[in-house]
């Protein structure tokens, strides 16, 4: 997946770094057990929509190029994006793909789907 921020062609990567990165601010140490959420939360955003989780998928898919886009690049870019509906969906497929992030976001992106199915059935 590539994105043109501010004139300059970005070559997004969800491998180890970017897990690294998305994971950073949502973890918890629990019995001595580090509890990693940040693909459960990118999953759960991207899943219904929210839009507030791209500036920090987009940094952490950015995290290993050598020149990076910086907030204020990123925050123009999806202010003058025509689709983040759209854009939220690219990168839920990404994350259900990508090796490094496909067999914890599936599992998610299941179970959210079974939830909606379940909720939709007892209407």
């Amino acid at each position: 997946m590539n994105l043109t921020i501010n004139g300059t062609d970005y070559e997004l990567n969800f491998g180890l770094k970017f897990c690294a990165e998305i994971s950073k601010d949502r973890s918890k140490n629990t019995n001595g057990i580090d509890i990693r959420l940040g693909i459960e939360n990118a999953v759960s955003a991207l899943y219904t929509g929210d839009v507030l989780i791209l500036p920090d998928l987009v940094k952490a898919a950015t995290a290993s190029c050598k020149k990076k886009p910086t907030d204020k690049e990123i925050e123009e870019f999806l202010d003058n994006y025509e689709d983040l509906g759209a854009l939220c969906d690219d990168f839920l497929s990404q994350l259900i793909e990508q090796p490094a992030t496909k067999k914890k976001a599936l599992q998610v992106y299941q179970g959210l789907k079974g939830a909606l199915e379940e909720e939709e059935k007892a209407k």
